[in-house]
């Protein structure tokens, strides 16, 4: 590695030191980590300084001639970190041997984790007799290490907590009992995602540790099986979301508020992305079930310190709380190191194919470790883009084993589950289509790009989308937004302090066909260039089959997500509208705009508008579209409709023209109901059909019977002769007692055959074979 050092260093000393510094530094300290120099090896740098002279540099001085920073991983210098080995002592030998063997195999402390974890073990420890500081207010950037930062003190003063209950081997029986009584740490989490992931990263830190249970409950999950699953064994860490949490604890046959009551831990993760969802309120009512903050232990970690987040934490936190900070004011909010583009499509139609061509172009970049997230702003718009890729994501990307997931609140949490857990695992070229529910917190190794279709919720939801990519200070990732000209106000005036570069349509696909280019071999077009060259062909041919219903639904949720912002865009919303129908009629081929109701626009305050085409009181085709519908899961509608429509021909390759199958009048077009000739004739008169004809006239089939008296017809039942009779004027039967009831004899039952009179008649075995019908011998 040590030639590599020269050449960036004669590059450095041929173009001068202060233009060179940016790049050449970075560069020279990669090679440091891959080369595992250490601080005793030095490198002669002949790099021109601005006085001119020749300077031996070691590790620890390039280190500090660069920003701090605050991601766990490769870009940082190995050596001014400490090693998780020094923890030796501090910690369980089973949680250590978690971190430093199986199953992490860690090395170096991130930055946060370098700043909580040396606070152990006097931070695992009983409040009381332990005057330090246990209780934190930790700020930290997502894809830190946070995690391991803080379930590590959790399982440690889970354990010092059963030490404490019962420190003599003897009584193993007292602390199970406790453990299965009592909660030991409790973690919330804002999104359901990054609570399965903690329970993931606990799994494995107790792996070694024996018996130890870290129990979940989240929604979208049977509230039934988490109950049981949570009262059938130890309590150990408990990982919920508020809500779910707080449905739990107002149940009084869960059992789960009296597990709290000895909770000795609070950790509020992403406390931040807490509030911002609205969970407050929640947070404040679980609060009343766990013990005083005079007794409990509280870590709150957030990526940004609000005033919010002080309300919160001077409430809830002891008064001589430690507050770490792990970003420096020379850090960004957002990964400098990762290139960032924005492009503006100027017409709806190009939107489409400039996305897929983004994917194509990191699939030819690192092919079959391409890991692609695409963030939609609905859920509607999710399931459209996802169904779009589903169906021909295999046929017009390079990789043909191109896997795609999809993850949107619609989807049941198992589902989500399964999708995050194949995409996180995938091992080929992958895409996740995804809402906001994977934009933050949650930990995908290796994703080489998030495209953004569409604005974020907010400015910061463009940081934690971005987030998702050069995690842990990699190097390898990329950034894309991708906005309609109407949107480009909106970043104008939110986003001037993000580092995004423009990038046109043609830009990039001139660089696409240039990577295409060199791979031809022998005047043989390669097959990547044949999809390149058919790709917006495929996209009106999978966009001609889209339900119009479900591009309606679709235009719908965007209405209503842009209608909050619609001040920042500076339009209104009967400009919003009319831009999103031309969007579905010149990006998603509908012959005309989807129809939006007065009723609807009232809704969302946009009232009093006219239409397009001079109507009022709604906008386009009649009908009014909903946007509340669930989802039957990928390719499908909300209502089990399927998004692509089969029966749909595909349009002209020349545009996104109308349709030739369109619905036509009845009286006009071919096929279909036509009116009746003449208008409506009586069934007597029409010719052909079921007419009605007496049941005589008709051959074969069944014939009108003759009604005969009883006594005329053959067989069956005839009347008995002489008529009714009484009883006793009858031969056999049942007779009359002589003298009439009276009370059995002395000595009780007795059989009929001792008895004075009672039924005297055939026996029935003789009755029974005089009475046997013709034709049977059994």
């Amino acid at each position: 590695m040590i030639p590599s050092f020269r050449i960036q260093a004669a590059r450095a000393s041929a173009a001068g030191w202060r233009p060179m510094t940016a790049t050449v530094l970075p560069a020279i300290r990669h090679s440091f980590m891959r080369a595992g120099a250490g601080s005793t090896r030095r490198v002669l740098l002949s790099v021109k300084r601005t006085y001119a002279t020749e300077a031996f540099a070691t590790a620890e001085d390039l280190s500090e001639k660069l920003p701090a920073q605050s991601s766990e991983g490769a870009d940082d210098i190995s050596d001014s970190k400490p090693l998780f080995s020094s923890l030796q002592g501090k910690v369980h030998r089973n949680t250590l041997k978690a971190l430093t063997q199986d199953p992490f195999q860690y090395e170096h402390m991130s930055v946060v984790q370098a700043e909580v974890l040396p606070l152990l073990p006097e931070l695992s420890m009983p409040r009381a007799g332990n005057p330090s500081s246990r209780d934190l207010l930790v700020k930290a950037r997502t894809g830190t290490g946070k995690t391991i930062a803080f379930l590590v003190p959790a399982i440690e003063a889970r354990i010092r907590q059963l030490e404490e209950v019962a420190p003599n081997a003897s009584e193993a029986k007292v602390q199970q009992q406790f453990a299965h009584d009592n909660v030991g740490a409790l973690v919330i989490s804002p999104t359901r995602e990054l609570a399965s992931q903690i329970v993931t990263e606990a799994h494995k830190l107790t792996k070694h540790h024996r018996g130890f249970h870290v129990p979940m409950m989240i929604g979208g999950l049977g509230k039934y099986e988490q109950v049981r699953d949570f009262n059938r064994g130890r309590k150990d860490i408990l990982v919920a979301t508020p809500g779910r949490l707080k449905d739990m604890l107002q149940d009084p046959n869960s059992g789960v508020a009296r597990a709290l009551k000895n909770t000795k831990m609070l950790i509020l993760d992403e406390a931040d992305t807490l509030l911002d969802m609205g969970f407050r309120d929640d947070i404040e009512d679980i609060m009343r079930y766990l013990p005083d903050k005079t007794i409990r232990q509280t870590l709150l970690f957030s990526a940004t310190v609000s005033d919010a987040i002080q309300q919160i934490s001077n409430r809830h936190l002891s008064e001589n709380h430690k507050f770490v900070n792990c970003v420096s004011q020379d850090t960004s909010e957002v990964h400098d190191h990762i290139p960032q583009y924005h492009t503006i499509v100027s017409n709806p139609k190009y939107q489409l194919p400039h996305l897929l061509r983004l994917v194509f172009q990191d699939q030819l970049e690192h092919g079959e470790k391409s890991k692609v997230i695409i963030f939609l702003p609905t859920t509607k718009l999710t399931q459209l883009v996802g169904t779009l890729f589903y169906s021909m994501g295999r046929t017009a990307l390079p990789n043909t084993r191109t896997t795609t997931f999809e993850i949107h609140s619609k989807k049941t949490m198992p589902a989500r589950t399964r999708a995050s857990d194949g995409f996180r695992a995938a091992r080929g070229s992958s895409i996740l289509v995804t809402s906001d529910v994977s934009a933050r917190g949650v930990d995908y190794p290796g994703v080489t790009r998030v495209i953004q279709l569409g604005l974020p919720s907010q400015p910061q939801q463009y940081v934690h989308r971005i987030g998702r990519t050069g995690r842990g200070g990699s190097t390898i990732g990329r950034g894309d937004l991708v906005l309609h000209p109407w949107e480009y106000e909106y970043v104008k005036r939110n986003f001037s302090h993000l580092p995004l570069k423009p990038l046109t349509v043609t830009d990039l696909h001139n660089e696409v066909k240039a990577s295409v280019a060199p791979k031809e071999i022998d005047a043989r077009p390669h097959p990547a260039s044949l999809k390149l060259a058919d790709l917006e062909q495929n996209i009106m041919e999978t966009t001609s089959r889209l339900d119009p219903a479900t591009v309606g639904d679709t235009m719908m949720s965007l209405i209503g997500f842009y209608a909050s912002i619609t001040k920042d865009l500076r339009m209104s919303v009967t400009q919003l509208v009319e831009e999103l129908g031309k969007w579905t009629v010149e990006g998603l081929g509908l012959s005309q705009a989807p129809y939006v109701s007065q009723s609807f626009l009232n809704k969302i305050g946009g009232g009093g508008s006219r239409g397009p085409r001079g109507s009022s009181g709604g906008f386009g085709q009649k009908r009014e579209w909903r946007d509340d519908r669930g989802s039957s899961g990928p390719g499908s509608s909300s209502e089990g409709k399927p998004w692509l429509n089969s029966r749909f021909k595909p349009r002209d390759s020349s545009s996104f023209g109308e349709r030739e199958n369109r619905f036509r009048p009845r009286d006009g077009g071919e096929g279909g109901f036509r009116p009746r000739d003449g208008g409506f004739k009586p069934r007597e008169d029409r010719e052909g059909g079921f007419k009605f004809r007496p049941r005589e006239a008709r051959e074969g089939g069944f014939k009108p019977r003759e009604f005969r008296p009883r006594e005329d017809r053959e067989g069956g039942f005839k009347p008995r002769e002489g008529g009714f009779r009484p009883r006793e004027d009858r031969e056999g039967g049942f007779k009359p007692r002589e003298g009439g009831f009276r009370p059995r004899p002395e000595g009780g039952f007795k059989p009929r055959g001792n008895r004075e009179g009672g039924f005297g008649g055939r026996s029935f075995h003789e009755d029974r074979q005089t009475r046997r019908p013709e034709g049977r011998d059994d």
